[in-house]
């Protein structure tokens, strides 16, 4: 078994960017409730996933130019 994907590392890492740069756009400190924010995670890792397979097969993917740790446009 391959394990639990994302792992507990990317789901904070995510968060805590998604995070971040949510305090960018505000210009304050934001919080969300655990449950937006494991979406926002599981959303940005998704994509994530996307622009890394688009990187290996070498085409082209619209979100390249998209902040990386934005979710607009996910859900």
């Amino acid at each position: 078994m391959a394990g639990e994907e994302p792992s507990p590392f990317f789901v904070e890492f995510f968060a805590v960017g998604h995070l971040e740069w949510l305090c960018q756009q505000e210009g304050k400190r934001v919080r969300l409730p655990k449950e937006v924010l494991d979406q926002a995670a599981l959303a940005l890792w998704t994509r994530a996933c996307y622009l890394n397979t688009s990187l290996l097969l070498n085409q082209p993917n619209p979100d390249w130019d998209k902040p990386f740790f934005s979710d607009e446009g996910l859900y």
